[in-house]
C-alpha cells in the first residue's frame, strides 16, 4: 500500500511536468510567425495588432486575421501586409463595446493539467454603426487586456464627431453608452433591482405585448425607442440568433435563443451587444441581467460579469 502510494505520488507530479516539457519542446521547434508590416503612416500607439475581424461587416463574410488602427478619422481594418480591408467613419461610428468570453477548460486539459489548466478568456470587440441606408454590428476578437482601451478611444473620438461633450460612464462598466445616441432617463439607485421569476410564459415574440399587471414592465415597443437596444435584437434575430425577447420583470429581459444559437461562435458577442443595449434603457444598472431560454428552459444568464451558462446543449 505504502508503495502503491508512493508511485501515485510521483505521477501526479510527474505527468504534469513532463506534459509541459513536450509543450515547450513543441514550441521550440516550431517557426517564428512574421511580425505584421505597421501600416504606413499611422502612429504605433493607433495600432492592435493580433486583431481578428469576425462578422457584420457588408461584403465581408469571412473570417480574418489583421490589425485594427483606430483614429478621430475612424476605425480600419488592415491586414498583417499593412494593406487596409476596409475602414469604418467615424461618424457612422453610434457605439463601441466591449465583452469577454469566459469558458472552462476541456476535460482532457483539466486531467492532464489539473489546477494549471486555468480558463479559456476571449475579448470581442463590437462596433455598432449607422447610415442613411443600413445599420451594421461589426465583430472583432482582440488580443486580451486591449478591447478597454479601444472602446474608450473610439466613443471618445465618436462622441467629439457627434458633438456631444457629456461626460463618459464610470470606470469598470463593461461596455460604454452609445456615441452621440438616446440618453437613458434618471433613476434612483434603489431602482436597480433584479428579479429573478421561477418561469415564464408567452410565447416570446418580439412583438408580444409585455404584462400591464405591473407598470415595471416595458413593452417591447417602449424598448424598441433604444436605437442601440432597437439594433442589436433586430440583428440577433436576423442572423436567426435569438426568436423573442419581453422584459419580465425590473431591468431583467427574459430572451428566446434558437436551436442556432446554442452552436453558433457568434452567439455570445451578439448576447453581448443585447445586453449592453438594454443597459442603456436601465440608466445602466449594475443590476440588468438577460436571462437566456431555450425549448422553454433556462439555459442560462448574461449580466455585467459576462456570459453564464447553464443548461447549454
Amino acid at each position: 500500500m505504502r508503495l502503491a502510494g508512493i508511485i501515485g505520488l510521483v505521477a501526479s507530479v510527474w505527468i504534469p511536468m513532463a506534459a509541459q516539457a513536450q509543450i515547450d519542446r513543441g514550441q521550440q521547434g516550431r517557426p517564428t510567425q512574421p511580425s505584421a508590416v505597421a501600416p504606413v503612416g499611422v502612429a504605433k500607439s493607433s495600432i492592435y495588432s493580433e486583431t481578428e475581424y469576425v462578422s457584420g461587416h457588408e461584403g465581408f463574410t469571412q473570417k480574418k486575421k489583421g490589425q485594427l488602427v483606430v483614429t478621430a478619422d475612424g476605425v480600419g481594418f488592415f491586414d498583417n501586409k499593412g494593406q487596409q480591408v476596409f475602414a469604418v467613419p467615424i461618424r457612422s461610428i453610434r457605439n463601441a463595446e466591449h465583452n469577454r468570453d469566459i469558458r472552462d477548460p476541456s476535460v482532457g486539459k483539466k486531467l492532464l493539467f489539473g489546477a494549471l489548466a486555468g480558463d479559456r478568456k476571449q475579448d470581442f470587440l463590437t462596433l455598432t454603426t449607422e447610415t442613411d441606408s443600413t445599420a451594421e454590428g461589426i465583430v472583432f476578437k482582440v488580443k486580451q487586456n486591449v478591447a478597454t482601451g479601444i472602446v474608450a478611444k473610439v466613443n471618445f473620438y465618436a462622441r467629439k464627431a457627434h458633438g456631444d461633450n457629456t461626460e463618459a460612464p464610470e470606470a469598470g462598466a463593461p461596455s460604454v453608452a452609445a456615441a452621440g445616441g438616446e440618453k437613458p432617463p434618471l433613476v434612483s439607485e434603489t431602482s436597480a433591482v433584479t428579479v429573478r421569476p421561477v418561469a415564464v410564459s408567452g410565447s416570446g415574440s418580439a412583438s408580444a405585448p409585455a404584462p400591464t399587471s405591473n407598470p415595471a414592465f416595458r413593452s417591447n415597443n417602449e424598448l424598441n425607442q433604444n436605437t442601440e437596444f432597437r439594433l442589436a435584437t433586430g440583428d440577433a434575430q436576423r442572423l436567426g440568433l435569438v426568436t423573442g425577447y419581453r422584459e419580465i420583470g425590473p431591468d431583467t429581459l427574459a430572451v428566446d435563443l434558437s436551436d442556432e444559437a446554442m452552436t453558433s461562435t457568434s452567439t455570445e458577442p451578439h448576447l453581448g451587444r443585447v445586453f449592453a443595449g438594454y443597459r442603456s434603457v436601465t440608466s445602466r444598472s449594475q443590476g440588468s441581467t438577460l436571462l437566456l431560454q431555450h425549448g422553454g428552459q433556462s439555459v442560462g444568464e448574461f449580466t455585467t460579469h459576462g456570459l453564464a451558462r447553464g443548461d447549454w446543449r
